[in-house]
């Protein structure tokens, strides 16, 4: 269809017309303005003469003014055809969009909810590596708490034993601190367990329960090995370092005398247990955070391997309210009003509550947590110019 220009005779005609609309325009104000001012002299009440005049002048002006819209109308109408030959092909590039947008959108609908369903895996790998690593070391912290209470047991019993000795049994006493030490037997090591199965202690333990047991297992793995010599060597220690206290100890019997030694020993035993658990926490805690941190770094690695395979469309997120029952509306209802700042008017419907309730939930995030309503997650991808359009 080709577009038939206005002709000069039709704007020159169009012209006279709207000079002639123009000159009725500043005659009508003029006159107005005189009517105008005699009704503000007679005031409220106007005069029949005055209201008479008013009254012509408004049928007048009704006159005039269709007068003039009828004369003006095959030109403005002419316009409007114009008009809409462009506005119709603009709207069918405009429609071009739609489809094109339509699967841009799904598109980045899958991205997002993939990408959420890809957190959440990310945060439990993380969360079971953490456990792993935090468990595993409370495991062997346990371990090694019940190793060091077995040992401060045995000790405490010699100097016990030390303490209350007497002149007729110390010379026994001192002979069996010259004997060899009885070994840490396999039976007392197999008393010690560490346990992980409490969840209000160990909460971390959800995502990994079936692991636990293994985990108990690792972490006492092989370590009889190591604390059998140990515990001889420790006790060797310090039944000797009691052997050097026998003559003092003697003398002190003779003298009727508590022991000096064994109060001294039992001070220092205390001060040396706490300053090695200290010390074994501070260590416990250092490699828990540089495990830790090395789990995250591999999940950070994973995910910006990922990243390189979906598309660069961010999405534009909105909310859309489903109502599922009839008792939605009333949730909906008590939402707007503790959450909205503006009055409740004749206007205010309940589609205007919804839709404050889906806006304050892309703002904010705040939602409505109810059996009878359903969030609908709404994506678009954000068309970007990156180079000019064929």
């Amino acid at each position: 269809m080709e577009l038939q220009i206005i002709t000069p005779e039709e704007v020159q005609s169009a012209s006279a017309v709207l000079a002639t609309t123009k000159n009725w325009v500043a005659a009508y104000q003029k006159k107005e303005a005189v009517l105008i001012a005699q009704a503000d002299k007679e005031g409220i009440k106007l005069s029949v003469e005055t209201d008479s005049a008013i009254n012509d002048f408004l049928a007048s002006l009704k006159k005039a003014t269709k007068t003039a819209n009828d004369a003006r109308s095959p030109f403005t109408r002419r316009l409007d055809e114009i008009k809409g030959y462009f506005t119709a092909e603009e709207n069918l590039l405009k429609g071009l969009e739609t489809k094109l947008q339509e699967k841009r959108n799904a598109s980045v609908k899958v991205y997002t909810q993939e990408k959420a369903e890809q957190a959440r895996k990310d945060q439990l790998k993380l969360d079971q590596a953490k456990a792993r690593i935090e468990l595993f070391a409370e495991a062997e912290a346990q371990i090694r708490n019940q190793y060091a209470a077995i040992l401060k047991q045995d000790k405490q019993g010699l100097l016990n034993v030390f303490e209350a000795l007497t002149l007729d049994n110390i010379a026994e006493f001192e002979e069996f601190l010259k004997a060899d030490v009885l070994p840490l037997t396999e039976k007392i090591w197999s008393s010690v367990n560490a346990d992980l199965s409490n969840p209000l202690i160990y909460p971390l333990a959800s995502t990994i329960v079936d692991e636990l047991d293994e985990i108990c297992f690792k972490a006492k793995e092989g370590k009889f090995e190591k604390v059998a010599p140990h515990y001889q060597a420790e006790i060797k220690n310090y039944a000797d370092h009691l052997l050097s206290l026998i003559p003092e100890r003697r003398a002190e019997l003779e003298e009727g005398k508590a022991s000096a030694a064994a109060e001294e020993l039992r001070k220092e035993q205390e001060a040396a247990a706490q300053l090695q658990q200290q010390q074994s926490e501070q260590r416990q805690a250092e490699q828990i955070k540089t495990q830790v941190g090395a789990a995250v770094i591999d999940v950070q690695i994973e995910q910006a391997h990922r990243g390189l395979s979906i598309p660069k469309a961010s999405a534009i997120e909105s909310y859309g309210i489903e109502v599922l029952e009839q008792a939605g509306w009333s949730e909906i209802f008590k939402f707007y009003t503790t959450h909205c700042d503006k009055d409740i008017t004749e206007k205010t419907t309940m589609n205007t509550m919804k839709l404050f309730a889906e806006a304050e939930a892309k703002r904010s995030g705040t939602i409505i947590e109810s059996a009878y309503l359903h969030y609908e997650p709404k994506y678009k991808a954000v068309t970007r110019n990156t180079k000019k359009a064929a």
